[in-house]
């Protein structure tokens, strides 16, 4: 049995505050799991620890409101979107560059989202917030389409579950978009006690980090993960297509006898891995679609950009499970 708390906390040398959520063993007392949260700064989830042990890589808030690494929740544009423009039914939309001449990563990572307080229920401590793009808002202004994304965030006994809603609140305009978390993950020990598996079909081809709309077999392909490979080997910048939440990507933490499945819905089709030579960290993230989903869209290239019907919503989750190797 496990009970569970929160408390509401000032990051230090800063004016972000932060939900702590814990999981403790009833029995003797001591903290299974600790989940850190910022509403302040994007839904940030930047601390993950298990029986104290740290999973995420967090350096935190630095300059222009922006926390530097910890969870990112990516939406509507997940990945990079080439010269940060896209026409969709018609419309040209432009967004703010911010990686060269291109956009990444969406636009709410480091927003204040609107928040209530958690709440106990029988599967955990749940945290849900909402970020809305209205009119006369900086958000609408660059995307301009009324809608909402709301999460719960809920730690529960063996990790932590992301549940979405998207609404597409527009009476004449269709929402097209894609949706990701992007946690930065700590290297445990050394880079080879750290292995992974992502049983995916395909990696999209890609030039300057940007997807093509190709989808390229795994056989024979360097990026292939089907496999279990130790990040010792692994220098990659991918995206793969074909996961399925039968298959779900899987990271060992072998030094602290941890494996972390990191199981989606059906929307989460897509898995970013990024796992750069010198590093501490590395990154596994979920992922509804293609980097540059709305353009290739608009080539009528596979993309997996999802598209909402005025006053439609869609659900999606993601469970990031925590087990003993």
């Amino acid at each position: 049995m496990a009970t569970f708390q929160h408390e509401w906390q000032l990051y230090p040398d800063t004016d972000y505050h932060f939900f702590r959520l814990t999981c403790t063993d009833s029995t003797t007392g001591k903290e299974r799991l600790r989940a850190d949260i910022t509403p302040d700064n994007g839904m940030n989830l930047f601390s993950l620890q298990v029986d104290g042990t740290e999973l995420m890589m967090d350096r935190g808030p630095i300059v222009d409101n922006q926390w530097s690494l910890g969870t990112y929740i990516l939406y509507p544009s997940p990945g990079r979107m080439e010269k940060a423009k896209f026409t969709f039914d018609g419309r040209k939309f432009r967004l703010q560059p911010n990686w060269f001449d291109n956009q990444i990563h969406g636009l709410v990572r480091f927003q204040r989202w609107e928040y209530d307080e958690p709440t106990v229920n029988t599967d955990g401590i749940s945290l849900t917030a909402r970020i809305e793009f209205e009119p006369d808002t900086p958000l609408y202004r660059e995307f301009p389409v009324r809608n909402r994304l709301e999460v719960t965030m809920t730690l529960h006994e063996t990790g932590l579950r992301y549940d979405f809603v998207v609404t597409n609140r527009d009476r004449d305009n269709r929402l097209p978009f894609g949706l990701a978390i992007h946690p930065f993950f700590n290297i445990i020990g050394d880079r080879r006690d750290v292995r992974l598996k992502v049983p995916a079909t395909h990696v999209l081809e890609n030039v300057d980090l940007i997807p093509t709309g190709k989808r390229l077999p795994l056989n024979g392909h360097p990026a292939d993960l089907r496999e279990i490979h130790s990040l010792e080997s692994l220098d990659l910048d991918e995206i793969y297509f074909g996961v399925t939440p039968d298959s779900p990507p899987i990271i060992w933490f072998d030094d602290s006898d941890r494996q972390l499945t990191l199981t989606g819905s059906e929307l989460f089709s897509h898995c970013v891995v990024y796992t750069p030579a010198g590093q501490s960290f590395f990154c596994v993230e979920n992922q509804s679609c293609a980097a540059d989903a709305h353009n290739l869209h608009s080539r009528k290239k596979d993309s997996g950009l999802s598209i909402l019907e005025p006053g439609e919503s869609m659900t999606a989750w993601i469970d990031l499970t925590i087990s003993r190797t």
